[in-house]
């Protein structure tokens, strides 16, 4: 599954990265060209999209 939405010149775009299906990653392009680099979550970051943090 992949998702992309781009909004005031940036994209931003989640889907999972290896052939399983377990690393999610979400990115956001940092602005229009020539910039065209990106942030991406990091791979062993992802429990907080599963909730499974205890609370502090």
């Amino acid at each position: 599954m992949l998702l992309s939405v781009f909004s005031d010149q940036y994209l931003y775009a989640g889907t999972a990265s290896d052939f399983l299906g377990k690393d999610s990653t979400f990115s956001r392009s940092l602005g229009p060209p020539p910039d065209q680099q990106y942030i991406r979550t990091d791979i062993s970051e992802d429990y907080w999209i599963n909730g499974q943090c205890s609370p502090l």
